[in-house]
């Protein structure tokens, strides 16, 4: 069989032509990439957002097509180039994010007729992503941090000189009108302001700082999964975060102080209008365009074009892989031998602990904040009482399916264990992974 002949587009950007990831993923979208600074020749160009450089080429040559390149709104568990995009959004029309100019996901949902299959997938779908707690990064799962008592104004802040808050019609005036007005609109009301992560953990800054702080104001830094904040929310202020998409997802109708790509379609309170945005929405059909219709899906396990419920169960299980290693570790029922090997195998988590007995595993566990992970054959009825009675997560290890080239009698480490919150593979008597 005969591979599809591929567009070929010139390309600026280091990562459009040296991710070898990236690359795989926009070949099976049906484009190559070489480089463009050898010469367009009559070639669209490819360019990764509205970065500087992909502004600067775009004003070069103001009369070439242009293809440009963005992270879909599930992208993978961690931000970087070490954990690549399980999908693109491609536009050929625009850029999802800026509102000065229509996109191919604006034209998909003011003129797309949706029929009742497509709905269904995105009622599922967006129950699915609420349910395990998915966004575009992933770095903490639901329940991962003690969120604000519910019953909060939520205010989400964003990156200064993000390129979504330009495209969406707004400026850092607009973070200051949003706090006025949650505070003028809900009263005695506490409110949440949501910093946003990357302003945590680097030289970046956002548009609120302690100095916003009183008595009924707080800023929310803390690792939490977005959805956690989000359903203890009364009301959700945003300007142009993906966060506010989400807000809609879990039930709000957030109000919008700029124009990103879901405002104006009837699903939320929008402080700035446009125009061409004619058309009223369901939640549905908004998750439809933006989930289903809008990116090009990518599996890089099988390498190659998947729909967007295979992305999402691949990245939930990369997620997965990743949470576990998040939660402090406390093994039992561990032989002395077997110890090295099993620390091995939980190298992801912080911190692996050694306990001699049920109580000590208990002790230990609530002290660090962690998980017990316990041999299968070695878990007893009342180990698992005392988990559940201190809300404590219980794990069962037990040899993989292929275990090794000698008999663990004879102390051959394992090349593969099983982990399982359920059960175990070869207890009948109740449900396993």
């Amino acid at each position: 069989m005969n591979k599809p002949e591929q567009e070929c587009l010139a390309g600026f950007s280091a990562g459009l032509l040296l991710s070898r990831p990236l690359r795989r993923v926009i070949g099976a979208a049906g484009y190559s990439i070489s480089n463009g600074w050898l010469g367009v020749r009559g070639r669209s160009i490819a360019v990764w957002g509205r970065i500087p450089r992909s502004k600067r080429v775009v004003a070069r040559w103001p009369n070439v097509p242009v293809v440009t390149f963005e992270d879909a709104f599930l992208r993978s568990d961690l931000p970087g180039l070490g954990s690549p995009p399980i999908g693109l959004n491609i536009d050929d029309v625009g850029v999802h994010f800026d509102a000065g100019r229509s996109s191919k996901l604006e034209e998909i949902l003011q003129t797309a007729k949706f029929d009742d299959r497509l709905l269904a997938r995105a009622a599922n779908g967006r129950a699915f992503l609420r349910h395990y707690g998915l966004s575009k990064y992933n770095a903490v799962p639901r329940g991962y941090a003690t969120v604000p008592k519910a019953g909060y104004v939520l205010l989400i802040d964003q990156v200064a000189g993000d390129a979504s808050i330009i495209g969406g019609m707004a400026n850092a005036e607009s973070f200051a009108e949003m706090l006025v007005a949650a505070r003028a609109e809900n009263p005695g009301k506490r409110i949440v302001i949501r910093t946003h992560p990357p302003v945590n953990n680097s030289t970046k800054s956002g548009h609120f700082s302690m100095s916003e702080i009183d008595k009924n104001t707080e800023l929310s830094s803390e690792p939490l999964n977005p959805w956690d904040l989000l359903e203890g929310a009364l009301k959700v202020y945003c300007v142009s975060s993906q966060m506010g998409f989400e807000a809609i997802l879990a039930g709000h109708q957030p109000v919008v102080f700029g124009a990103p790509f879901y405002a104006g379609w009837g699903l939320s309170e929008d402080r700035q209008t446009i125009a061409r945005r004619t058309k009223k929405l369901t939640v549905d059909e908004l998750f439809a365009g933006a989930m289903l219709a809008y990116p090009f899906w990518y599996n890089h396990a099988r390498q190659h074009a998947c729909s967007f419920e295979e992305a999402a169960q691949q990245l939930l299980a990369q997620a997965k892989q990743h949470w576990g290693g998040l939660l402090p570790v406390t093994a039992l029922g561990m032989r002395a031998w077997k110890r090295p090997t099993v620390e091995r195998f939980l190298s992801g988590s912080k911190l692996v602990h050694f306990a001699g007995s049920d109580r000590a595993a208990i002790s230990n566990t609530k002290k660090n904040n962690g998980q017990v992970v316990v041999w299968a054959s070695r878990e007893s009825d009342e180990l698992a009482k005392m988990c559940d009675a201190s809300e404590i997560s219980l794990v069962r290890m037990e040899d993989g399916f292929l275990r090794s080239t000698g008999l663990g009698a004879a102390l051959t480490p394992a090349a593969s264990l099983v982990l399982d919150d359920r059960g175990i593979y070869y207890d009948p008597s109740k449900a396993s992974q």
